[in-house]
């Protein structure tokens, strides 16, 4: 019991003192005197009172400090998460305008002539016949107020292997999609014929 009485009593001065300061104010000081008329079991009961606010007070502010901490570190989390969920939003729209630069042309192709034009520059610029293919169907569509799809039919004929790969990367190269073939190789001259369905998508200012 003695060990316990010594722990506490650094603790017990440092009450009484701060209790004896705060004594020392005088509108305490002046409610003090004006009990002093009191039972002294009452004027006990106000000094017991003012040795609990010394002691409540000073915990209370600790744990509306805590409190407030919290709050705080509740608020920026939510902000970080906001953030972090923003950064997200923006990476995915950039990585749908990188795709879609990819996957839409610059150059909408708007009718026969285009695709043409379009056909003849793609063989010529490998050094093959530009008759070798031609177009049999050809449809455009307004897939929006700003988006044009086409949708287009080719024959192909007297191609090498060699040529005919070149062809397809041409055509992957300028936007253009193979969405189906049907090939089959000449018996007589050994060559490659046969058709292409292909697809388009076209944006101005992409």
């Amino acid at each position: 019991m003695n060990k316990l009485d010594n722990l506490f009593k650094p603790f017990d001065e440092i009450v009484f003192k701060i209790v004896d300061d705060i004594r020392g104010i005088p509108p305490v000081r002046k409610l003090i005197e004006s009990t002093q008329s009191l039972p002294e079991s009452q004027q006990k009961i106000i000094s017991q009172g003012i040795a609990f606010l010394v002691i409540a007070l000073p915990l209370i502010a600790v744990i509306l400090l805590f409190i407030s901490n919290q709050n705080i570190r509740s608020q920026v989390a939510a902000k970080k998460e906001v953030l972090e969920l923003i950064s997200v939003n923006q990476s995915q729209k950039n990585t749908v305008s990188t795709l879609g630069s990819s996957l839409i042309s610059a150059q909408p192709i708007t009718s026969t002539e285009d695709l043409q034009s379009l056909i003849r520059v793609s063989l010529t610029s490998r050094s093959m016949n530009p008759s070798s293919v031609n177009i049999t169907h050809f449809d455009q569509f307004q897939a929006s107020s700003e988006l044009t799809q086409t949708i287009a039919t080719l024959s192909f004929s007297e191609l090498s292997t060699a040529e005919f790969t070149n062809f397809m990367i041409e055509l992957m190269q300028r936007q253009i999609k193979v969405q189906s073939i049907e090939i089959e190789k000449n018996p007589n001259s050994k060559y490659l014929q046969g058709s292409l369905e292909i697809g388009h998508f076209g944006r101005p200012g992409v």
